[in-house]
């Protein structure tokens, strides 16, 4: 395939060097003529390991050139890459997207002149709803319709700057977000070689999910720092720690949590994070992620609260009340916390937990139900019908696959999902959280 790529910097020239190689004739093109002459000289604008013997190999087979040209480079080509970079603004509230909507134009600019169907394929990371903005863009400044006169594919990257040859090959899968299936037929044809599996996922969740994947790595780092500085005070190896602690990929490199919820509970995460926090405090040291795991989980329980008070209904119905599914541990429950919030603003509650027996609940539980809760006896229901009939909102705490029939029969009730069942959220009484 004849392919023209937009940008020249890291993820440009490794794109050009990697397609050109798969075998695609490729023209880059950038506004800096040193990039330009660099690459039609058969050499890498870039520092890359292996980066300018691939470049070089596939100038000499005629497969690689560049040009300042974008209108000859649209004209002689069937699909066009968007690798320029989306620096944050200096204000740091967002990224600057003022390269992409540039290119963009002129891209446009290329259709009108061609006036043959082509796909555009945005690498640059973007900030959500940017690919509705390029798709109106080129619609209004061409004349031309999405899908039926080009197409907008948003393929992320995750090439990290030293490895990134291995990474174009072997990432850990191709994400592709368009509406135009002949589109994404031309994306999966020049990443058919990358050894990954290829997912088609809606085009809001593309845009977000590259920010999401830098955020994580960004939480992975400071965690572990501050791990490493508690461990330096008390004269432990944190490098040991880590290293068994990465061991463990039944829970902690695991998707295990990693799912969207409601907030933490129970007797020992809550109890041993204070615990950390706090011996890093009498260290003097201070650890700002660690303490703010602490008050966003805070920050979750007060959400479900305002939500639930937004509806301005009475009669509250819980699903669910020990700290998780299919256990009958109380303490720590931030369904406890929101239940007796409730209860103290002068809401009536009924709760439905199907694994709380109170003749089976024993020592330190017992202690905190009593003192946390001391009439729960009267609030308890025995089955979700009873429970349904009362409410008039109906917070799901749990999962419970019952619940599903009863927000299809009873419509005129409302039901706040914490949890993520299986629904399509089309419901107008059913309200998923996220």
């Amino acid at each position: 395939m004849d392919i023209s790529i937009f940008g020249l910097g890291y993820v440009g020239c490794v794109n050009l060097a990697c397609l050109a190689k798969s075998g695609h004739t490729i023209v880059g093109v950038d506004i800096n003529k040193n990039k330009v002459a660099s690459i039609n000289q058969g050499n890498s604008p870039v520092s890359e390991p292996m980066l300018a013997d691939i470049i070089k190999t596939q100038h000499s087979k005629n497969r690689v050139r560049a040009t300042t040209n974008f209108l000859e480079a649209i004209e002689s080509t069937d699909l066009s890459i968007i690798c320029v970079g989306t620096p944050l603004l200096s204000s740091k509230k967002t990224l600057d997207l003022k390269n992409i909507f540039a290119i963009t134009e002129q891209i446009g600019k290329g259709l009108i002149i061609k006036r043959k169907f082509h796909t555009i394929i945005i690498r640059s990371t973007v900030m959500p709803g940017t690919v509705d903005k390029i798709i109106s863009l080129l619609e209004v400044s061409t004349g031309l319709r999405n899908k039926k006169d080009f197409a907008v594919v948003l393929v992320p990257e995750f090439m990290r700057e030293g490895t990134s040859i291995y990474d174009y090959y072997n990432p850990p899968y191709v994400i592709l977000g368009s509406d135009s299936e002949k589109g994404l037929k031309a994306a999966k044809n020049i990443y058919k070689n990358i050894n990954a599996p290829v997912l088609e996922i809606g085009i809001k969740e593309t845009e977000i999910l590259k920010l999401v994947n830098n955020a994580f790595h960004a939480l992975k780092i400071c965690f572990s720092n501050e791990v490493g500085n508690i461990c330096k005070k008390f004269n432990i190896n944190a490098y040991k720690v880590m290293d068994i602690f990465c061991k463990d990929n039944k829970l902690n490199i695991s998707t295990k949590y990693l799912k969207p919820g409601f907030a933490y509970g129970g007797s020992c995460l809550p109890k041993d994070l204070n615990a950390l926090v706090a011996a890093a405090n009498r260290q003097g040291l201070r650890v700002p992620l660690l303490k703010s795991a602490i008050t966003s989980n805070n920050f979750h329980k007060e959400i479900a609260f305002e939500l639930i008070r937004s509806f301005k209904k009475k009669n509250i119905g819980i699903v669910g009340l020990a700290f998780k599914n299919n256990t009958d541990d109380l303490r720590g429950s931030p369904a406890m916390y929101v239940a007796r919030k409730l209860l103290a603003n002068g809401y009536k509650l009924k709760i439905y937990d199907k694994n709380l027996h109170f003749v089976k609940i024993i020592g330190k539980n017992k202690k905190f139900m009593k003192e946390s809760l001391p009439h729960i006896k009267n609030l308890k229901v025995d089955t979700l019908k009873e429970l349904v009939r009362f409410s008039e909102v109906v917070v799901i705490f749990h999962k419970s696959p019952g619940i599903i029939k009863y927000i299809y029969n009873y419509p005129e009730k409302k039901f706040i999902d914490l949890v993520g069942h299986d629904n399509n959220g089309a419901l107008k009484n059913y309200i998923n959280i996220f």
